[in-house]
């Protein structure tokens, strides 16, 4: 019977990839997005429903599923989402809107 040679002493093994992936239950659908195709459609694996962009972030900041911030709203992380241009005035045509943010900054 041969023996196995074993190490003394365990050796750490390092993680696989480091970085901050958000929670694994995150995940893209099959099909696009309803209101815009370029978009992608997200979904919860755990079947919590994701509505926005902001939603999306918030899952990415979670770590894991047990800190779920749906399953405990005290645990929500802050995210910062990109800005986004302000929508122009409606009904107005934009030589008009031009016009009129002339004439209120003089």
């Amino acid at each position: 019977m041969s023996r196995e040679r074993r190490r003394l002493f365990l050796e750490e093994e390092p993680s696989a990839e480091p970085g901050r992936y958000g929670c694994p239950m995150l995940s893209r659908g099959h099909r696009p997005h309803p209101i815009d195709p370029n978009r992608p459609l997200m979904r919860c694996s755990i079947g919590w429903a994701i509505h926005d962009d902001e939603d999306v972030q918030r899952c990415l900041a979670t770590e894991a599923v047990t800190d779920c911030w749906k399953v405990h709203p005290e645990r929500m992380p802050i995210v910062v989402l990109t800005p986004v241009a302000p929508a122009p005035a409606p009904g107005l045509a934009p030589e008009v809107r031009e016009v009129s943010e002339a004439a209120s900054a003089d």
